[in-house]
């Protein structure tokens, strides 16, 4: 087991594994049979198995990237504000994206983190709810830190290595990544909600610009207005604004001219 330094509670307890299938499996796993410390972490820089949104899977390299899972006890927070949560997770890996890529990086509605057009880290929340309230909540992150090729058919990833020419430690990488994620944790807990909005509106990715979607088989073009309380995308088309749940839209790439 190690620890990370530069926090009050997120990695104050880690425990690191040479390799795993899934760091949020495991978590979820642990949770069952055990009581847990909020800010637990559970590292990899092997994960074989790990999956996004929707059961996707997610390539990453051995030795190359971070597969990271955080168990947290949101239950301040109302489950009607549940999206609040994605949006303070997803900051605080654009925080630590924003690092070492200084342009073009922004938030692709729900929670994944884009440079220019490219997928550089996903985010999967998986929560517990008793009654009206928050159990705890399993956050598990994948970022493409130093890996330099893609063997998957995913269309569009990229890492901070092709994006900066650098290697980072990956240990370095963990110490920063848990820092950024409890700021934002901290500021939802202080109930800072309007700065989470905020932020996470200036930094969504296509936000107020023109662009090709596809929903129900229909393709169209589309502006980004924001995101609902509910988490919604709310989006501006030809028939008047609309709400969109996660998966019911596609982005679609822009046609050459």
């Amino acid at each position: 087991m190690n620890s990370i330094n530069n926090t009050l509670f997120i990695g104050k307890v880690l425990h690191f594994y040479e390799t795993l299938p899934s760091t949020n499996v495991l978590a979820t796993e642990m949770l069952d049979r055990q009581a847990f410390r909020e800010g637990m972490v559970i590292l990899t820089f092997n994960q074989f198995a790990g999956k996004g949104q929707l059961n996707n899977k997610w390539e990453s390299e051995a030795e190359k990237n971070i597969a990271i899972t955080i168990v947290l006890k949101p239950d301040f927070l109302p489950l009607q504000q549940n999206f609040l949560l994605n949006q303070a997770i997803a900051l605080g890996v654009y925080d630590f994206i924003r690092l070492f890529v200084k342009e073009k990086v922004s938030i692709k509605w729900s929670n994944d983190i884009y440079v220019a057009d490219k997928k550089i880290a996903g985010i999967l929340i998986q929560n517990s709810i008793q009654g009206q309230q928050f159990q705890h909540s399993v956050v598990g992150i994948g970022i493409n830190i130093n890996q330099a090729i893609f063997k998957s058919d995913a269309p569009n990833p990229t890492s901070i290595f092709l994006e900066t020419g650098k290697e980072i430690s990956l240990w370095s990488a963990v110490d920063f990544l848990c820092k950024y994620l409890e700021n934002r944790y901290l500021q939802l807990k202080s109930n800072q909600f309007d700065l989470i909005k905020t932020d996470y509106h200036d930094v969504l990715y296509r936000i107020n610009e023109w662009h090709r979607f596809e929903a129900n088989g229909y393709i169209f073009q589309g502006k980004i207005k924001g995101v609902a309380d509910s988490g919604q995308l709310l989006m501006q088309t030809a028939e008047g604004e609309k709400e969109f749940d996660f998966k019911e839209v596609k982005f679609l790439k822009d046609l050459l001219v």
